[in-house]
């Protein structure tokens, strides 16, 4: 009887100690929850806090946005208001049927100008070459190519003479023995000197010399020999044309033998051929130095140094050095030209017509210019002229102020 009492004890008390648990374990639950609740309620707080201050931020974002907007359309009205008010014309001091032109002035004279110029160089080509479709012709303002290319061949003669004489300048033992010694030195330095003397008159002949003529519109010569080149190649697309004054860059066609260059190298080459046997000579023991030598030497070599210092430099207001002039004219004479066209400005004009007989501002205008170009065609290699003459091209300009003017040439 006792050992079922302990059973049913220990069995009842096993139960006790399981609901206890049990309501322990419902205890945490529920303090779990509670804990849940909670920390679900602060990080709802945390959001509603967050989400305030992002749209009080936003808020200000925008109205910012909006100041900055309504500054920049302010800005642009008035800017707006300003180019109307420079766009709109003053009117209150115009009288109706009263139109001002300034006497010394013509609308659009640089247009009509051109437009003449090319109505003259058309005439010009026309009459040169008439219906010949192929031709080769350099085109100059230039009368003086003869000149240019005396000059360049005396630049040529000048420099063979000088790196003749280097050449030819003894040597020191040569020197040293030779009883007249101080003679000879005398004569090859005098010889160098006068050589080298000739250059630069010489060179002075290179300097071309373009003159501007016009009377009320200005047309340089150079425009006038372009738009001749240009209508020639234009209308002959067959044809060779070249402008004596346009810089080129130097290709195969140039001699390799005999041209200024080679005649400016090879002087080069006599003066440094002649500075070393200086520079062996100054290297020599003094009592086989010969002194008379090394003198004449140097005063020859500062000359040869001198004259290619002058045509290699370009002088005070031209464009290229005196070799590189030369050498440009010197390739004027290569390519088979059938003759140079000379083309010279006689004279320009504008003139102007305005009437206000018409309606407000539907004033009719009329504006002209003219271009006269005298031209020459010379045969190559000879003074013969096959063509020559003088031309006037013209342009005109009419229409309505107000509505529509219009440019032509021929009028």
């Amino acid at each position: 009887m006792g050992t079922i009492d302990d059973a049913q004890r220990a069995k009842a008390e096993a139960e006790a100690e399981t609901a206890r648990k049990q309501a322990e374990a419902a205890e945490n639950d529920r303090l779990k929850a509670i804990a849940d609740r909670e920390a679900a309620e602060i990080a709802r707080d945390k959001a509603r806090a967050e989400l305030t201050e992002w749209q009080a931020g936003a808020a200000a974002r925008t109205r910012t946005a909006d100041l900055a907007a309504e500054a920049s359309r302010l800005d642009n009205v008035a800017k707006l208001q300003t180019a109307v008010g420079a766009a709109t014309p003053d009117l209150s001091e115009v009288k109706t049927g009263e139109l001002h032109i300034p006497a010394d002035k013509v609308m659009f004279t640089t247009l009509l100008s051109a437009r003449a110029l090319a109505d003259a160089a058309d005439r010009v080509r026309a009459a040169v070459l008439g219906e010949q479709d192929d031709c080769r012709v350099i085109v100059t303002a230039d009368p003086h190519l003869l000149e240019r290319d005396a000059a360049r061949l005396g630049i040529q003669a000048r420099l063979a003479d000088l790196t003749a004489v280097i050449g030819s300048f003894p040597g020191p033992a040569v020197h040293r023995d030779a009883p007249s010694r101080s003679l000879v030195g005398t004569a090859v330095i005098g010889a160098a000197t006068a050589a080298a003397k000739l250059i630069p008159g010489i060179l002075s002949l290179l300097a071309a010399n373009r003159t501007l003529t016009a009377v009320d519109v200005t047309v340089d010569a150079e425009n006038a020999v372009i738009a001749v080149a240009g209508s020639i190649a234009e209308a002959k697309p067959d044809s060779e044309v070249v402008i004596d004054a346009f810089r080129v860059l130097a290709d195969g066609d140039a001699p390799a033998e005999g041209g200024v260059l080679a005649a400016r190298n090879a002087l080069q080459a006599a003066v440094v051929q002649l500075q070393m046997q200086i520079a062996d000579q100054n290297a020599a023991a003094k009592e086989d130095q010969d002194a008379d030598w090394l003198a004449a030497a140097a005063s020859l070599a500062a000359n040869g140094r001198d004259v290619l210092a002058a045509i290699d430099t370009i002088p005070a207001g031209a464009t290229m050095s005196p070799l590189t002039a030369a050498m440009a004219v010197e390739r004027l004479r290569f390519g088979a030209h059938d003759g140079i066209v000379l083309v010279r400005v006689v004279g320009a004009s504008a003139s102007e017509l305005t009437s206000d007989r018409a309606s407000f501002l539907k004033d009719r205008i009329h504006a002209s210019a003219s271009v006269a170009l005298s031209y020459a065609f010379i045969a190559r290699g000879s003074s013969r002229v096959r063509a020559a003459g003088v031309v006037t091209g013209s342009s005109q300009l009419v229409g309505t102020i107000g509505a529509q003017i219009d440019v032509t040439a021929h009028p």
